[in-house]
């Protein structure tokens, strides 16, 4: 499917997702903390990218979700670095046309300077910044060999959209990478003048097993600094969003496939009870993939 949820996002609220991309997982870098999982195709440029996704299909999903499902926002991204594909801009418009919803991508800024057209033509741009040195840039998300931090912020400061900055703060390695150089991040943060700055931490599963979330007290005194700057920020806290309609196990197979759910999430996407959720996954493990993996005190299953 390229059509996929909706998702209960922290951000935005109940966001169907377009999966430009769709697995297996490819994309430009290799980020320890990514929840999908080490990039099974690490390719560098738009031109590399072969798969297509067939427009017809995107439209007829779409608007069968429409009609059933009550969502907040449209989101670009999925299994990937969403735009790695050549038909972001059709999309785009295919969207524009067929939803009267806000439509936003998910990206990791590495390819912006070749889709800046297409991209204002969104609602938000919400764009990944995790360091401002090359160091912690090569450390922390692991690009393809050529690419450039400063180039790469540079890009960001030029889309001239609607712009949101995503950043993940974690420990690794007896420290915090991004907090490392803090000082240089505020600067840069000044100069851009983002709407927002989002402030992330991996609570589910990340690729590198040594990678730790932070405390809600850290993310909160990372908001409060950035926003003594005059930016305004937020950081992660679970949803209460709820589910207008119920998943079924295709779709809950879709975002399984995706990103890594605890139990109560589970409960939450299906209206199911934790036992219920248990037995459940139980019987779907015998026909699909389902790998359970244990993260911070918790349970999470994954396709």
């Amino acid at each position: 499917m390229i059509v996929y949820g909706p998702v209960l996002s922290w951000r935005f609220g109940r966001s169907l997702g377009i999966d430009l991309i769709q697995p297996p997982k490819t994309c430009t870098l290799d980020c320890i903390y990514c929840q999908l999982g080490q990039t099974q195709h690490k390719i560098c440029s738009r031109n590399e990218f072969s798969r297509r996704i067939d427009i017809r299909v995107l439209e007829d999903e779409l608007n069968e979700k429409i009609e059933c499902v009550d969502v907040d926002v449209i989101t670009l991204s999925g299994s990937g670095e969403p735009t790695l594909n050549p038909q972001l801009g059709e999309v785009i418009d295919v969207v524009r046309g067929s939803v009267k919803k806000p439509l936003i991508i998910l990206t990791n800024s590495s390819l912006l300077i070749d889709v800046a057209e297409d991209l204002r033509k969104l609602d938000l741009v919400e764009a990944k910044l995790d360091a401002v040195t090359q160091d912690t840039f090569v450390s922390v998300n692991r690009p393809c060999e050529y690419m450039r931090i400063h180039e790469i912020k540079e890009s960001i400061k030029n889309i001239r959209a609607h712009l949101s900055i995503q950043s993940m703060f974690f420990r690794h390695e007896g420290g915090v990478p991004l907090m490392r150089e803090f000082s240089e991040y505020i600067c840069y943060l000044k100069e851009l003048k983002p709407l927002r700055v989002d402030v992330n931490t991996p609570w589910r599963p990340p690729q590198n097993s040594e990678v730790e979330p932070l405390r809600e007290q850290e993310l909160s005194e990372i908001c409060e600094k950035i926003r003594n700057e005059g930016i305004d920020a937020r950081y992660y806290k679970e949803s209460d969003i709820s589910h207008s309609k119920k998943l079924n196990i295709d779709e809950l197979i879709e975002i399984l496939s995706r990103r890594p759910l605890r139990m109560p999430d589970i409960a939450k996407l299906t209206g199911l009870s934790g036992d219920d959720v248990l037995e459940f996954l139980n019987k779907l493990s015998k026909e699909y993939n389902i790998k359970s993996i244990f993260y911070q005190g918790e349970m999470f299953y994954r396709v």
